[in-house]
């Protein structure tokens, strides 16, 4: 089973090459073997496209997508601190939520900025 998966990922990335009389050029950087702890040897399959490994930071997201749209962008997605020494009073519950709200909104508007981008 395990060599027929290998065989299959071999085939996928294969780039024909005319060279010294060699028809096929496979370039091993363009296969990845990740192997992942607790399931059976069996479950082992070929992804044809990217796997992105990112812990789940809420229960609610998917653990999978298709036929998704992939935004590069060389930026973090944060409300970044600032620079300066600044003291934020808050004084009642209210304050904080509002607090939160603002930094939600801010996080969000950069987030519509790249959907509109990709639309």
């Amino acid at each position: 089973m395990l060599s027929q998966i290998a065989v299959n990922a071999t085939k996928q990335v294969a780039e024909k090459n005319e060279v010294n009389g060699v028809s096929l050029r496979v370039d091993l950087d363009n296969m990845k073997v990740e192997k992942k702890a607790g399931a059976s040897i069996h479950d082992t399959k070929l992804i044809k496209g990217i796997i992105l490994d990112k812990e789940v930071v809420r229960s609610g997201m998917p653990k999978l997508i298709k036929n998704a749209k992939i935004a590069l962008i060389n930026s973090v997605l944060e409300i970044e601190k600032t620079e300066m020494n600044a003291e934020i009073r808050i004084n009642d519950p209210q304050q904080m939520q509002g607090f939160l709200d603002e930094e939600n909104k801010m996080l969000k508007s950069m987030v519509d900025k790249i959907m509109k981008a990709m639309s």
